[in-house]
């Protein structure tokens, strides 16, 4: 597997400007924006003379490869919606997907990602640098539609610049006892034991899942017939979107993604009821 020390500056550089739209698309998903991005020159990196945008509170989106990773510094200038600092379930899924798709799109196919992450800091600049200073690091800026705000792509930086912002305990720490016991403390009565949540013995309890591709009837004569080689072909359009399935039950629907060199799952909707036609009787 390739790494940062084999890929050149202008490998990256190229696959970022390749997939621009790409990675556009899933800023604007998340966000909720509709943005176009501009991917600016390259330049060394120097935490000494650091953009001013990285001084304050942002996001950043590590992925992980190895001893090192790759960060992308999005400064809360951007503008970030205020849910940024404390995201709710939904919002940490949206999150996780930015980190997921932008390690697919800001990375060489030769690069495989192992760890990816989206974490809110009070000072990009301070998280960046906690690990220690790069070696030797590139930087790489990346304009938002036509006004003054940017973001930063920075590489390779230490690996534990993607543990960092576990480390604060302020932001996601609060955020994650708010989803975990979302209780107001004027709601309870002083000295009372604190609610106890019905599912709680439940949710620990592994449940197999599996992603169905399509389904037909065959018959058994063309069933023994099967040997390497045969191709068994499906009604099913090649867009559809494919069937998470709990317990033979259908409880999500998403779209085939490649995360490295193994298959995911983009979830579309959940809970999802087929539509029946109704039908007119005569």
């Amino acid at each position: 597997m390739a790494d940062f020390s084999s890929t050149t500056v202008e490998g990256i550089v190229s696959i970022c400007r390749e997939n621009s739209a790409a990675i556009a698309e899933s800023l604007n998903q998340c966000f909720d924006t509709k943005q176009t991005l501009t991917i600016g020159e390259p330049a060394d990196w120097s935490s000494d003379a650091a953009p001013s945008e990285l001084a304050g509170p942002g996001l950043l989106v590590c992925c992980r490869v190895g001893d090192q990773s790759l960060v992308c510094a999005i400064p809360a200038s951007l503008p970030l919606p205020e849910w940024y600092t404390e995201p709710g379930d939904s919002q940490r899924a949206r999150l996780e997907t930015l980190a997921m798709e932008w390690s697919m799109n800001l990375l060489p196919p030769d690069i495989e990602c192992e760890e990816f992450t989206t974490t809110a800091h009070d000072n990009l600049l301070t998280a960046m640098t906690q690990p220690g200073p790069a070696d030797s690091a590139t930087m790489l800026p990346v304009s938002v539609d036509e006004d003054q705000s940017r973001l930063w792509i920075v590489w390779p930086l230490p690996a534990a610049v993607t543990a960092s912002a576990s480390a604060e305990p302020s932001r996601e720490k609060v955020a994650e006892t708010a989803v975990e016991a979302p209780v107001a403390a004027s709601t309870n009565t002083p000295g009372a034991p604190p609610p106890v949540d019905p599912l709680a013995r439940i949710r620990g309890i592994n449940v197999p899942v599996i992603v169905k591709l399509a389904e037909r009837r065959i018959e058994i004569d063309e069933l023994l017939h099967l040997c390497p080689g045969t191709i068994v072909s499906f009604d099913k359009p090649c867009e559809d979107l494919l069937e998470l399935m709990v317990s033979n039950q259908m409880y999500a629907r998403g779209e085939a993604v490649k995360i490295g060199e193994k298959f995911g799952i983009k979830i579309s909707e959940v809970g999802y009821v087929p539509r029946r036609e109704p039908r007119i009787l005569s």
